[in-house]
């Protein structure tokens, strides 16, 4: 070996740390702008295991449901909405292959106090590897909107209802 094949080599090798470094320093940049935008969405971002348990959830999650990150963490998602949604929702699981896990769809939420509010969730498998690992979801609080749809329909009814009467008097 020769001192310029030496060089060569110190050359080649200081290059290639200087591109290793480059490249974990757009990473770690990727990664705060991912966590940033999942952390301070406004919307309900968690991901789940095949076993339905979160593994992940946004700042708007633990809001939604009343529990600290480490309490919701781990704990099961059919756990923290109504048993006919989860029965809803295990029934209409699709394959992987098929799909998202459910169509579009609004389930009714337990929250920590015991109260319940609608959750409109999309979702879509996380796929490693050709091989499902979990799920990863974005819920929207569509409460008001459905308190204002029945107070809606009330309205019409109870209109309904007095036309009725004014027709018979």
């Amino acid at each position: 070996v020769t001192r310029d094949e030496v060089g060569e080599l110190a050359v080649a090798f200081n290059e290639m740390t200087e591109a290793l470094g480059s490249s974990h320093g757009a990473l770690e940049a990727s990664e705060r702008l991912y966590r940033d935008l999942f952390d301070n969405a406004q919307d309900v971002v968690f991901t789940t295991d095949m076993d339905h348990r979160f593994v992940t959830v946004n700042r708007a999650a633990c809001a939604f449901w009343g529990y600290p990150e480490p309490e919701l963490v781990g704990r099961g998602l059919f756990e923290s909405i109504a048993p006919e949604d989860g029965e809803k929702l295990r029934e209409t699981e699709r394959d992987p292959k098929g799909g998202p896990p459910w169509p579009t769809v609004e389930v009714e939420a337990v929250r920590k106090d015991g109260k319940r509010a609608a959750l409109e969730i999309t979702s879509r498998w996380i796929v490693e590897r050709d091989t499902a690992s979990g799920i990863h979801a974005i819920g929207r609080d569509v409460t008001q909107r459905r308190e204002r749809e029945q107070a809606t329909a009330r309205f019409r009814d109870q209109l309904y209802q007095a036309e009725k009467l004014r027709a018979l008097g």
